[in-house]
């Protein structure tokens, strides 16, 4: 939006001064831009949703696209991060001393950026031969939802061990992919079902621009302005061990260490370790925004405050929903196969303990070489319930504070100007303002079910170490297939 009228100007000194035709075309999926906004039959009193509605879209993109400049031609080349500011993490200053020495050293320890050369192709072929990959994935059922995937009940578009969700992100960020073109594709190849859940959050892009439209400061400041004054009780020390991956909860800090490694990870991690960030360790959604725009690939300003201010219970819509960071497991790395690829010091847990090595028994945990705080980090926090409770009672001190944002059923709203204002939704457990009312807990399924981690059935100190190293050679056996 900050760009509009910048671009705007710029047609009319072209077409006034050149004598040039200039012609725009819409790169969305909506048929409205957002100053376009009209709903269907509205009337003249009714108040004007800031969203876009989607009631039609866009025909496919024009054949004959013309042929991208590649990359190489450009002049891009690769640097050893000599760009970046010398304080950050990323900066090599050995690298740097190599790649000026004519050597490229040792790529896995002297190069950032090794596990994400490896992990992406880059350009529009690349992108294309991406889309393509996954239609074939979407057509034979990966993007259901749990449950209705005809062969994994445990987390279908949800798994993170598996190659199930899109990863086009990045392609879309940067242009490599049509928004209008991987509709179009989709509707081409994929029944309605098969591809309504992927083509509804390539909707979501536009609506989250049309957001950023109404709201241009929504990257740096709360949506429901009142939510400005919540209190914070997380340190700065908590925030650092959430990005580098040491909170000592396996799943958040996997997803933290792919970020950092690769640069991305899956919708669902992004839900469970913002969730984390913001409900048990209270810490501001602003802390996330930024260190998601600072190392996702794909960070794209409109969609990434829309969700993060969604998180921090200040934006346009709520998640009625909180991610437990142990049993979240169940949905998206159910063997463990993520946590042991990502933090590598845990590989030898059973799956049992992967997502809660803290209450693995003594024997197995020896057996495994996993010290807590010592191979791997003590949790940065132990009671999740009473950290959520905390965060709570900051959420409802605000809402308290000021009742004239409050709706009569617990729903808030904000004004628009000219006496209108915009009612929005609040999650089901703060809207009746009780700093007790914990609700929206998940639950752990059978691996992960206290009861079967207690072990009540093993009788004596011998039987518990048999069964320990009986575990043990079993996750050995399964990481690394038969022999």
């Amino acid at each position: 939006p900050w760009h509009v009228t910048r671009d705007r100007e710029l047609e009319a000194a072209v077409k006034h001064s050149l004598g040039l035709e200039v012609r725009s075309f819409k790169a969305m999926v909506a048929a409205f831009e957002p100053w376009e906004v009209r709903q269907k039959g509205q009337k003249k009193d009714r108040l004007e949703d800031p969203l876009p509605s989607v009631c039609r879209q866009l025909s496919g993109p024009p054949s004959g696209w013309p042929a991208s400049v590649e990359l190489p031609d450009l002049g891009y080349g690769r640097t050893a991060g000599r760009l970046i500011p010398p304080g950050f993490r990323q900066f090599n200053e050995r690298r740097q001393a190599l790649r000026e020495a004519g050597s490229e050293g040792d790529p896995k320890t002297d190069d950032w950026a090794f596990e994400m050369r490896k992990f992406w192709k880059i350009g529009e072929h690349a992108a294309m031969e991406r889309l393509e990959e996954w239609l074939l994935d979407a057509a034979w059922g990966c993007y259901f939802p749990p449950g209705l995937h005809p062969r994994d009940d445990a987390g279908g578009r949800f798994r993170a061990d598996k190659r199930w969700t899109a990863i086009l992100s990045p392609y879309l960020r940067f242009g490599d992919l049509s928004p209008r073109y991987v509709y179009a594709r989709c509707r081409q190849t994929l029944a309605f079902d098969m591809r309504r859940l992927f083509t509804k959050r390539v909707v979501w892009r536009d609506k989250a621009y049309a957001q950023l439209y109404r709201w241009p400061e929504s990257h740096t400041t709360s949506i429901r302005g009142h939510y400005e004054q919540e209190s914070w009780s997380g340190t700065r020390l908590q925030l650092r061990r959430w990005q580098r991956g040491e909170t000592g909860f396996p799943l958040v800090d996997a997803a933290m260490r792919q970020l950092w490694k690769v640069g991305w990870m899956c919708n669902h991690l992004r839900h469970v370790t913002a969730q984390f960030l913001i409900e048990h360790l209270d810490l501001s959604w602003k802390d996330g925004f930024a260190w998601y725009d600072y190392t996702l690939v794909d960070t794209d300003v409109a969609i990434n405050a829309m969700m993060w201010q969604m998180g921090g219970h200040s934006g346009i819509g709520a998640w009625n929903f909180v991610m437990h960071p142990v049993y979240a497991g169940k949905k998206v790395d159910p063997e463990g196969a993520y946590v042991r690829r990502w933090l590598p010091e845990l590989a030898h847990l059973p799956v049992e303990y992967i997502h809660c090595p803290w209450e693995a028994p003594a024997g197995t945990r020896i057996a495994a070489n996993v010290l807590i705080n010592g191979v791997y980090r003590q949790r940065v926090i132990e009671d999740l319930l009473e950290a959520r409770r905390i965060h709570q009672r900051n959420v409802i001190a605000v809402r308290k504070r000021f009742p004239q944002y409050l709706d009569k059923d617990g729903c808030e709203v904000i004004p628009l100007g000219g006496g209108k204002v915009l009612r929005l939704e609040v999650r089901d457990d703060i809207r009746e303002n009780d700093e007790n009312k914990i609700t929206l807990l998940m639950t752990p399924d059978d691996p992960r079910s206290t009861v079967r981690r207690n072990l009540g059935f093993a009788k004596g100190v011998h039987s518990t170490l048999i069964y320990d190293e009986t575990k043990r050679f079993e996750a050995m056996y399964d990481a690394f297939g038969e022999f």
